[in-house]
């Protein structure tokens, strides 16, 4: 609805190639759906099944809790066009772990999925929940959709064993805290009675997604199990859920009595407006357009939901090499939260201003670009061929061999989950070699017979078993060359060499620079082995390409392998992999074909005020900044001046023709307020005069005029005579009106030179509108106003 109701229509009245048509409606088709995944984690242990007396009563109530449950799973419709839809799967475990089902489309698949679980026969032996749990969150990533805040794991178990018990797979806390990272909602919903609380809270995101949930009583279909199944669903179809929570800030325009945009405010949602007001330039539309006619009253329409407030992200992360090899992260302050949000890839804040008119019928709501419309500013990961060349002997020891596979998975995962990277046939692709001595490489990869995705690639470096043997680096490096390296041809490989750095180069000949031969970037990690000895550094250089002529890698070092699953380290490696992602440029370009002269206008007058002058001073800074920082043919393509006015005989040339920044934003900063009456006539005719004593032949012509319309004593015909003058001057007149007492005709007037005669699509391109003078700082508004005045005809 979103796309036949607002978009089509519009591209219709354009010249557009028709394969940019297409390519917009495939890419804005899908945008109106919001997936929930959600996955079943199951216990059907020894201590669930056989507490209680029949044997098997208690996974009997846990698979009826999950089938209501499944039951309930039914798409729902919101404002703004989004529809709720579900995909759900489940599996059970023991000291094993069977998968039910994997995620399926609700309502559609709920008649399998009910069966399936149904169907379930416990286990009845050990309790592998820290398995279990990061199983479930490989079936989320793996087979879930790409709305990565909307993954939910919902764990039923008694929480049992306390202690005593070895848990395989890390841990249940290090299970929880994959899962948070990852930004996968876990609830913890007991299997009573005699549950174990204190591990049932570790399991959950947090207290809320604890609570007192229970999937069985010893009553049949209890009034408390009906309750957690409702507040689960409540809570993850709740609008603060459906996106990322956000540390509060200030209110948001976004929140309105009109609640149309209630939901606005998710990172990868702040360029909607921007990109659609862009995408508009293009189609030589505007958003802005003549006030139609009244229609007639519509019937009373029903109460809508209760609208969120947007806030603001405090500080983001950003991640260097050279953090890689300290370990440390490092943070930079984002700007304070706005009226809105800060996107990290584009400096971007999506306050709405308040009486945008006429797109804008209630304050600050947008009434004519639906939520549907949004488009995710990411940055982009690949494709990339990513390389594990894991050294598995002796020196190494079973179980850092094990934390090197979970190293690798957890990488594979990251990479996936935060760098958006797609390991499937004809994208991404990754490939795992674990060696030690002679010949005794085995090679997994992605294109293998028995590996068709991720998933199979993962499950086969978990199956690989430790070799013990001695340590040939150089042979393995080679064998990966010949073996790996021709399969994954891409023109960005990654490789990870995983060793201690002490190969028998005595009995190893093979050179370890053979990786550097091919374009690929080498990281050598070296760790510290059972033996507690130090590795190589010299070794470790040469892997990494130092001191050859070929494209240097990085040489990482760490003492012993638990610090390999730190997640500052993770983070700065899956960083460094993707380092050379490429991000969509938002920055609103301006390219200069040819040489132009611009002029800057300023209100100075009274009804300005000297606080909203200063603002206006900082808002024609960053118009000239622009305006010289432009692509042009050369470096004196482009001059600006600044004229600031005021009465009739008040009017000062702050700046001259120049191209130098710097000496423009010193004279702004000196400007001086006038405080007097407003003669925007008598400004426009200095102005016209300063062009035919300083412009230059065949240079364009364009001012900015910064005025509400309003002048004293001042008449329309006025107004229109010195628009007419500048016009045979061949000057091309843009307007800032600021506020909301705009004097209509005479803004006509100032941008078309007539008041009678209204050329629509000439207004909508020559005339900018704000709600004040705050807003001009705001966002990207100065962006899309230079463009303008720098590329319109």
């Amino acid at each position: 609805p979103v796309l036949n109701t607002y978009l089509l229509p519009l591209l219709t009245y354009t010249v557009y190639p028709e394969a940019i048509f297409s390519q917009l409606s495939s890419a804005l088709s899908h945008l109106i759906y919001c997936p929930v995944d959600l996955f079943f984690v199951l216990d059907t242990s020894e201590s669930v099944a056989l507490r209680v007396k029949p044997f098997g009563d208690l996974v009997a109530q846990v698979k009826s809790f999950t089938n209501r449950f499944i039951d309930k799973l039914t798409d729902r419709y919101y404002r703004c066009d989004r529809n709720l839809v579900w995909n759900a799967g489940a599996l059970h475990y023991s000291d094993d772990v069977v998968l039910i089902k994997g995620l399926d489309r609700m309502p559609a698949g709920q008649a399998d999925l009910k069966r399936r679980v149904s169907d379930v026969n416990y286990i009845g032996k050990g309790t592998h929940t820290d398995c279990a749990i990061k199983r479930g969150i490989e079936e989320l990533l793996i087979r879930g959709s790409h709305q990565k805040e909307n993954k939910y794991l919902i764990v039923v178990t008694d929480g049992h064993p306390l202690e005593g018990y070895k848990e395989p797979c890390g841990g249940l806390e290090d299970a929880a805290n994959e899962a948070k990272h990852l930004g996968i909602k876990v609830f913890s919903v007991a299997i009573s009675p005699d549950h174990l609380e204190p591990r049932l809270s570790v399991i959950a995101t947090d207290n809320s997604y604890r609570r007192n949930f229970t999937a069985t009583s010893l009553i049949e279909f209890p009034v408390d199990t009906e309750n957690t199944i409702e507040t689960i669903i409540d809570m993850i179809v709740s609008i603060p859920l459906l996106f990322p929570s956000i540390a509060p800030g200030p209110p948001s325009l976004l929140s309105t009595p009109a609640h149309c945009c209630g939901v606005f405010g998710h990172a990868d949602h702040l360029l909607c407006i921007k990109v659609l007001h862009n995408m508009l330039d293009h189609f030589a539309v505007s958003l802005q357009g003549p006030k139609g006619s009244p229609g007639p009253i519509g019937l009373p329409g029903d109460p809508g939901l209760m609208g969120e407030r947007v806030s603001g992200i405090s500080q983001w992360n950003m991640t260097d090499e050279k953090w890689l090899t300290t370990g440390r992260a490092q943070q930079e302050e984002a700007p304070p939260p706005a009226l809105g949000l800060h996107s990290r890839t584009a400096e971007c804040c999506v306050g709405v201003p308040t009486g945008y008119s006429p797109v804008v019928t209630h304050p600050g709501c947008l009434t004519h670009i639906p939520l549907g419309l949004c488009f995710a500013a990411e940055c982009k990961c690949g494709p990339i061929d990513v390389l594990f060349v894991l050294d598995s002997s002796e020196s190494i020891g079973l179980q850092n061999f094990q934390i090197a596979k979970d190293f690798i998975i957890k990488v594979i995962d990251r990479l996936s989950k935060d760098e958006r990277v797609k390991f499937e046939p004809g994208d991404s692709r990754v490939g795992v070699v674990q060696y030690s001595h002679d010949n005794t490489q085995e090679l997994v990869a992605m294109g293998d017979a028995n590996i068709n995705n991720i998933g199979a690639l993962k499950e086969a470096v978990k199956n690989l078993n430790w070799i013990a043997g001695g340590t040939y680096t150089g042979e393995a490096l080679q064998f990966t060359k010949e073996k790996l390296l021709a399969r994954f041809a891409s023109d960005k490989r990654v490789a990870i060499v995983i060793t201690d750095g002490r190969s028998d180069t005595l009995r190893d000949l093979t050179p370890l620079s053979s990786l550097c031969e091919i374009n690929t970037q080498v990281v050598s990690l070296g760790i510290g082995d059972i033996f507690r000895a130090s590795p190589n550094s010299e070794q470790l250089g040469v892997i990494a390409c130092e001191g050859t002529s070929y494209r240097p890698g990085l040489s990482v070092q760490r003492d012993n392998y638990a610090e390999l699953l730190d997640d500052t380290f993770l983070q700065n490696v899956t960083s460094y992999i993707c380092r050379e992602k490429k991000c969509p440029d938002y920055s609103c370009t301006i390219n200069f074909t040819g040489p132009a002269d611009i002029t800057l206008l300023v209100d100075s007058s009274t009804s300005v005020g000297s606080q909203n002058f200063e603002l206006t001073k900082k808002f024609v800074k960053r118009q000239v900044e622009r305006f010289l920082t432009a692509h042009m043919p050369s470096e004196d393509s482009v001059r600006v001046s600044v004229v600031q006015y005021s009465g009739k005989n008040q009017q000062r040339t702050e700046a001259p023709f120049l191209q130098n920044y710097t000496e423009i934003a010193k004279m702004i900063d000196d400007m001086e307020f006038l405080n007097d009456a407003t003669d925007v006539s008598a400004a426009l005719r200095y102005v016209t005069n300063l062009y035919r004593q300083s412009s230059r032949v065949g240079a364009n012509k364009r001012v900015l005029i910064l005025s509400d319309g309003n002048s004293q004593g001042i008449t329309r015909n006025d107004i229109e005579k010195a628009v007419q003058e500048a016009q045979r001057a061949d000057i091309t007149i843009y307007v800032l009106a600021i506020g909301s007492q705009a004097h209509e005709s005479n803004l006509q007037a100032l941008v078309t030179g007539k008041t009678k005669e209204q050329n629509v699509a000439y207004e909508a391109n020559h005339l900018f509108r704000m709600p004040d003078y705050n807003s001009l700082l705001q966002g990207v508004f100065y962006q899309k106003v230079s463009r303008k005045v720098a590329t319109e005809n």
